[in-house]
This record gives structure tokens, sequence and C-alpha cells, in this order.
């Protein structure tokens, strides 16, 4: 019950937090505060919520150059959760280099190293890459289906290759993401989870799809989206539970949902760029 009690404590600081910045448009306000998702995991004494609000410190730290707190709430966030502080990290990298960076010179010299590291990796590392990765795969598919049914085949696990049915199956995780648990809605719980990231889905693409056309806002836009899709696949792939991955998904759409928004707030706030 404390550890339930400081969960929602930390969860209600941290929004009074950024409502009282003005970070925050009031349609994303009001998701926050009544989120019945947020409201269940933010009250009960899952890992979920910390890593959640780990997560947008981290990347409030992160544009506003607080660098000590920053290496504080990273280093938390690598010890509850090293995937998404990997994805992370990725994601500064990004914004570093085509967002904060102004010699296109350099954005161009990364461009190039990130083209030419893709066939490197896969000529030299493909192997042991994929082996690690069919191997946590395979751990999550053992936790869903059973270490006797997956053995027995009885539920087949199918490993990745390195061929033309990587980028189906990367397509087909991608979708699993995105409507889990829509197979499976036989409780309102499920319903309202689908409800919700319904919500996330429609006001982000109407975002994304407005800032696009604004030059000053263009590549935070693009960067998000490629986030966004990046994380569907990555989760897509690895979490076989629909039920799992729709609670997994609700952190990483708030973090989007969230992280969007105080990139550019703050980004307009620093470059004082008017609203257009």
């Amino acid at each position: 019950k404390s550890i339930g009690f400081l969960n929602r404590a930390l969860f209600i600081i941290t929004l009074l937090f950024f409502i009282k910045k003005n970070y925050l448009p009031l349609y994303v306000k009001l998701f926050l505060i009544f989120s019945p998702s947020l409201i269940i995991y933010s009250s009960v004494t899952l890992r979920d919520n910390l890593i959640l609000l780990v997560t947008i410190w981290s990347m409030y730290f992160f544009l506003k150059r607080y660098y000590i707190f920053l290496i504080l709430s990273s280093l938390t966030l690598f010890i509850i959760k090293p995937q998404n502080f990997m994805i992370l990290f990725f994601f500064f990298y990004l914004i570093i280099v085509f967002i904060d960076t102004k010699n296109k010179n350099i954005q161009l010299f990364h461009k190039l190293l990130i083209l030419t590291s893709i066939p490197i990796i896969l000529i030299y590392y493909s192997e042991p890459l994929l082996v690690s990765v069919n191997s946590l795969r395979f751990g999550f598919f053992v936790e869903q289906h059973g270490f006797y049914t997956s053995m027995t085949g009885a539920s087949s696990f199918e490993p990745l290759l390195l061929n033309y049915e990587l980028f189906t199956k990367i397509i087909k995780g991608t979708l699993y993401y995105l409507i889990s648990p829509i197979n499976n809605l036989h409780s309102f719980n499920h319903i309202i989870i689908m409800l919700e990231a319904a919500f996330i889905y429609l006001y982000l693409f109407i975002n994304f799809a407005k800032d696009l056309k604004k030059k000053n806002l263009q590549n935070i836009a693009l960067i998000w989206i490629f986030n966004f899709f990046l994380t569907a696949s990555i989760y897509g792939l690895f979490i076989f539970n629909s039920g799992s991955l729709a609670r997994y998904r609700i952190v990483s759409l708030i973090f989007v949902l969230v992280g969007y928004e105080l990139h550019k707030k703050i980004y307009m706030k620093m470059n004082k760029v008017q609203k257009v």
C-alpha cells in the first residue's frame, strides 16, 4: 500500500509540475488527469508508472540541459528498464544531430554514418545479433505459452531470419502493437485500454500532420513519428501476450504524448519561435 501511495504521489507531483510550467495543452492535461489506466498504474505497486515518470523526467532534463539530473534519471531507467534506456538514448542522439545541430555538414555526416553503418552491421554482425534477439524473443514466447508447450511445438516459435519475411514480421508486429488487445475484448478494462489508445492515436495523428506543415517543427515531428514506430515495431516483435503488450504500450504512448508536447514547447521557448 505504501509503494502504491508513493507511486500515486510521484505521478501527481510530476503532473502538477508540468501543468504549472504550462508545457501541456488542455486535452493532454485532461487525459492525464482522467485516464483510467494512469489512475490504476499510478495507484498500485506496478513499476510501469515509475518507468513512465523516469522516462519523462529524463526527456525533460535532456531538453533543458540539466545534465546532472539527466545522468541520475538515466541511470535509474537503465536499472529498471535497460531496453527503454537504449531506445531513449538513441532518440537523444537523433535530437542532438538533426534538431540541435544547426551545421548542415555535421547533419549530412551523421546521415551518411547511419546509412553506412547499417550494411556493415548486417554483413559482419547480423548472425550474433539475430542469435541474441531470438534468444530474448524466445524467453518472452515461453513466458506466454509455457516452456513445455513451446518445446513440444504445440505453439511453434518462429525465429527471426535476415530475409524478406523479416520485414513482413516487423509490419505484423507493429500492427499487433497498435491494435492489441482488440482480439481479446472480453473485459471492460480491455475496452477502456483500446479507447485510450484510439484517443492518443487520433491526437498524435492530428498534431503530427499539423506540425509537419510547419518548417520550424518539421524535424521534431519526424523524429517523434520515427520514435513512435520504432517502439511499436520492437515491442510488437518481442511481446507475445496481448495484455502485457497493451500495458507496455500505454506507457510508451503517454511518453510520446507528453514528450512531444514538452519538446515543442521547450524548443519554441529556447529558440523564441512564434506559433504559426
